[in-house]
């Protein structure tokens, strides 16, 4: 479990909403968060959430960690293993931690085929990476909820029997 202080967010329950919305949208995982008062030695140090850690587990982002990889997308780059798509978006591997150089190599080309595929004239061949409706919900809870705050994260999955993605919050 972790406390999130929610600095950039004067509401206090963006982050909350998020995962709630998510949760209705069916992904496969959904961090628990609660809002919690939190007190230090007696003094009041604010309101934070309470939220459940990303971890690779059966309960949590079940993948399978001999043949699946699974990044997070995020401005911090706090991972052992990062880098920086051909579009410039922040990349980390978060399972498996130090990946083989083939690992790596595989996955920076399927997210350079991802972004070419995106941003190409056919407007279809992006179906073939990704999940077309948790992309879709995805776009519809991040983008639109967050939509004033630049510094937003999300983990994919890439199996790498087939490459196909799936967005999780």
């Amino acid at each position: 479990w972790a406390l999130l202080a929610n600095y950039a967010d004067r509401t206090l329950i963006r982050n909350i909403v998020a995962m709630k919305i998510s949760e209705i949208c069916g992904f496969s995982w959904t961090p628990r968060m609660r809002s919690v008062e939190v007190y230090l030695n007696g003094e009041y140090q604010g309101v934070y959430t309470l939220c459940e850690h990303k971890k690779v587990s059966k309960d949590r982002v079940n993948i399978d960690k001999k043949n699946d990889f699974y990044f997070e997308i995020e401005e911090s780059m706090d991972e052992k293993t990062v880098w920086w798509t051909s579009m410039g978006v922040p990349m980390m591997f978060s399972e498996p931690e130090i990946p083989t150089p083939d690992q790596f190599d595989q996955a920076r080309k399927l997210f350079d085929d991802f972004e070419a595929a995106l941003h190409s004239s056919d407007t279809d061949a992006y179906e073939e990476y990704v999940d077309v409706g948790s992309f879709i919900n995805y776009y519809i809870i991040f983008l639109k909820l967050f939509y004033s705050r630049i510094k937003c994260f999300i983990e994919l999955i890439q199996h790498v029997q087939m490459p196909f993605y799936t967005i999780c919050p």
